[in-house]
């Protein structure tokens, strides 16, 4: 029997928007299949900030035990300030009046003018970093621009790769958007 990854994926999504703790999957799944289902989801989601990839996937039981950053209350809340800063930060409704070129300017201008770049900022993988703390790195800089291009009706993917001038050769993320049918990089951390 094949494993239906569509299923699982959604099924995870799921539980991690209903904020659940446990999951049960079928018998067939395996520690990676979890693993790239989490990642995917979290790659395609920048929304689910309260997640943040810490899970113990028990094959004995076939059952997906979820840890989450902040309570169900506390989630709520912090939405809620995420969307006054959407729409009376960034002006949301203005932005939506822009050409979809403009839209980007205004995206990447509105991030670094809004957000630091900070190494040890807390929460740093999420939009939580950067529409709540102001701080953030790479992965929630792109986060964040994926999340306000979903709003703006822009597709966007997150892009993982490798700094090549960076002495460390260190790990680095960033967007790629999509005008006119054609894509285009977008780094508001360069």
């Amino acid at each position: 029997m094949r494993l239906d990854l569509d299923s699982l994926y959604k099924n995870i999504e799921q539980t991690i928007r209903q904020y659940n703790g446990v999951h049960p999957v079928d018998k067939d799944v395996t520690e990676s299949d979890v693993r790239n289902a989490i990642r995917w989801i979290m790659r395609n989601n920048p929304d689910i900030f309260w997640f943040a990839h810490q899970y113990h996937y028990d094959e004995a039981s076939s059952t997906i035990y979820f840890q989450y950053a902040f309570s169900a209350e506390r989630v709520k809340t912090i939405q809620q300030s995420i969307y006054d800063v959407i729409e009376n930060d960034f002006c949301i409704e203005y932005v939506k009046k822009l050409t979809k070129q403009e839209q980007v300017a205004y995206v990447y201008k509105w991030l670094v003018t809004y957000c630091n770049y900070n190494v040890n900022s807390a929460y740093n993988q999420s939009i939580y970093s950067v529409f709540i703390r102001r701080n953030s790195v790479c992965t929630g800089y792109a986060k964040a621009a994926q999340y306000l291009f979903n709003l703006l009706g822009i597709e966007s993917r997150l892009v993982f790769g490798r700094l090549h001038n960076d002495k460390e050769d260190g790990r680095h993320c960033w967007n790629l958007v999509k005008i006119d049918n054609e894509y285009y990089h977008f780094d508001a951390c360069f």
